[in-house]
This record gives C-alpha cells, structure tokens and sequence, in this order.
C-alpha cells in the first residue's frame, strides 16, 4: 500500500508535466464539490467502485480500469461494494498536460479496461513514481516528468491499438463531428482552453472549426465556451453558497473582472446579487 503523497516541484524551471500527487491504498468515500486541483488518472487493481460527476451517469471501475479525470470538475466517488476498493492515482501539472491528452486521444471520464500484464506494469509505474523522491534519485522532478510521459503514452497506444484505422475528416460530415469539440468544451471549461486545442478535436485546422461550427451551431465557438462558463458559474452562485465570487470565476476558467463584467451583461446583474436573488 502506497498512502496519499503530494509532491512539490523544486526545479528552478517548471516542467511540462509534473507529479503533484500519488498513492495506491484502500480508498474510502470521496466527495470534491470543487474538484481536484490537477488532471488525474486514476487506475483499479482490486474491487470496484464508482465515480460520478454533475448531471452525468455513475462510472464503474472495475479490477483494470483506467479513468481520466480532469482538474477542478466537481466529482465524487467511492466503493461499491464491502470489497476493499484498490485504487491506483497519480495527479498530473504542467502546461503540456492538456496538450498531450489532446494528442494522444485519451478519453476522459470514460473508463479503459487494460489487460492483466499491462496493469502489473502500471503498478510498477506508480510504485516507482510514488519512491520517485527517494534520495538515490539524482533528479527526482525530471525523472518523474519523464515517468509520467512514458505512462500516458503507454496507456494510449493500448487503447489506440483497438480502434479501427479511419479517416474521420474524409468519411464524417461536420455535423457528426462537431459534437464532440461541444462535448470537450463542456468537459474542460473550467481550464485555459484554446480555439486550436478545441479545434484538435475533431482534427480542423482553427479557421475551418471556427466557420463550420456557426455554420451548424449559429455562434461561434468561443461565443459558446463563453456561455457554457456563465452558466456553470450562474449553477455555481445558486448551489454552493460557501464559495466566493472569485472562486467561481476561477472553477470556470476566468478572471474575476472579466467574469463579473460578462455576468452582468448576460444577466442584467452582478453575480453577487444574482446570489441573493435566487436565495
């Protein structure tokens, strides 16, 4: 049993990706209204359990499922059963981090079955990550940074090697595609999303996604992003009173200001008496 670890990065340069946390143990309920500071992937070696996040349905996890979670996205989760549930995690920082998810295709918050060789060599990996600050480590923050590419791109060609080789671009209209640039913005509107990383989706080019997307949706695509993260912030006012206005606008990706300033205009009100209103 590996028990919670966080770890901090003590470099004089801040790595692409960075070990913020890790542990493998007997995991009990967990409730997080705000989230989890980091993107997490989280592995089962024993029992099952489950994961549910707002307005979504429960995701099982079974002996050999990996489930990708991303940073500050209200969750909870726990065992299902009286079984012990073994879980595997490892909290993941850095500014690569979106950027290689998108690239290597992984799904998230959608659970992956690996094969019983493969999971023995995922626990092998977090053992050596969660040991990664041991004193025999010369330079524990790179090795760590490199460990940690080595296992997501481990993880993706597993499940990339199960999916049938197509051209989606050539053999999918728009309108079947564009769904899923929605589902991504409704999935990581709480992190600093570009227009290109959206765009990376459905594999368009920013310019191509920008006018395909009002061609079928009527708005453009930051237009979009802009009103999902007012409402989740409106959602947000009305729900979870104990939080201020500034951790909202953090929880939904934006600046204070800037959230209060676009607030106002799509609600005729600042958040705060928005608060009170609907009391």
């Amino acid at each position: 049993m590996l028990p919670f670890r966080l770890f901090h990065n003590k470099t004089n340069i801040e790595l692409p990706l960075s070990l913020y946390s890790c542990g493998l143990h007997h995991q009990h309920p967990m409730y997080r209204p705000i989230g989890y500071p980091t993107f997490q992937c989280m592995i089962c070696f024993a029992g099952s359990g489950t994961f549910h996040f707002d307005k979504q349905p429960y995701i099982k996890m079974r002996r050999g499922d990996i489930l990708f979670v991303p940073s500050k996205l209200a969750h909870d989760y726990g065992p299902s059963t009286n079984e012990p549930w073994l879980l595997g995690f490892i909290g993941i920082e850095g500014s690569f981090v979106e950027s290689l998810v998108n690239a290597l295709q992984l799904p998230i918050m959608k659970p992956i079955s690996m094969s019983e060789p493969k999971l023995q060599q995922l626990e092998s990996d977090i053992r050596e990550l969660w040991y990664v600050s041991e004193p025999k480590e010369r330079d524990p923050y790179h090795a760590a940074s490199t460990k940690i590419y080595s296992m997501l791109t481990y993880i993706a060609t597993m499940t990339q090697s199960e999916k049938p080789i197509q051209n989606y671009r050539s053999s999918t209209s728009a309108k079947d595609m564009l769904p899923a640039s929605v589902q991504y913005m409704e999935q990581h509107y709480m992190e600093d999303l570009s227009l290109a990383n959206i765009a990376d989706t459905v594999g368009y080019s920013k310019q191509h996604f920008q006018r395909k997307f009002k061609e079928i949706y009527g708005v453009n695509p930051s237009h979009y992003l802009q009103r999902l993260r007012l409402l989740k912030g409106a959602e947000l006012l009305s729900e979870h009173t104990e939080l201020s206005v500034g951790e909202i606008a953090i929880m939904v990706g934006m600046d204070l200001n800037y959230f209060v300033r676009l607030f106002k205009r799509e609600h005729g009100i600042t958040p705060a008496k928005y608060r009170v209103k609907v009391k």
